[in-house]
């Protein structure tokens, strides 16, 4: 089915439209074809960022694997924050390919605002809504409902 849109004045035969759900651990990338057609494209843990901050490894006091801890940001803090960087990472590349016309995000409030520092100005021009909830575990069509069909 095509769908026409006008957006900025331009009209646009079924833009091409991500929806990513993501909180601290995990993140889903579906293609948003209509409402009922929502196919998932990629879905990743990143299992440190999930950790509680009691599970990481120390070798002696102060010090982890990684190196001396001299930050106020707990360990997990830091592990979002690498986290967040690689997801930013990775929807720009993706935007830079022309793998998505329109965004829509839907993350943990603290995850999002890691990803937003690192998203390119043209990520953030292809945003259309973002929000600031841990949906992860909600189905596709349920959150495209309830948080993004106009």
């Amino acid at each position: 089915m095509k769908i026409t849109v006008k957006y900025q004045g331009v009209m646009m035969k079924n833009p091409d439209r991500w929806m990513i759900v993501a909180n601290n651990g995990e993140f889903l990338i579906y293609d948003v074809k209509n409402p009922t057609e929502i196919r998932p494209l990629k879905e990743h843990i990143h299992r440190k960022a999930a950790m509680q901050e009691q599970n990481f490894t120390f070798d002696k006091a102060g010090e982890n694997k990684h190196g001396s801890f001299t930050h106020r940001e707990t360990h997990k803090q830091l592990e979002e924050q690498v986290y967040a960087k690689e997801l930013a990472h990775l929807i720009n590349t993706a935007h830079e390919k022309k793998k998505f016309e329109w965004l829509y995000l839907a993350m943990a409030p603290e995850l999002l605002g890691y990803v937003r520092e690192h998203l390119s100005k043209g990520v953030m021009s292809a945003i259309h809504k973002e929000v600031s909830k841990d949906v992860v575990t909600v189905k596709p069509q349920e959150i495209w409902k309830r948080y993004f069909q106009v």
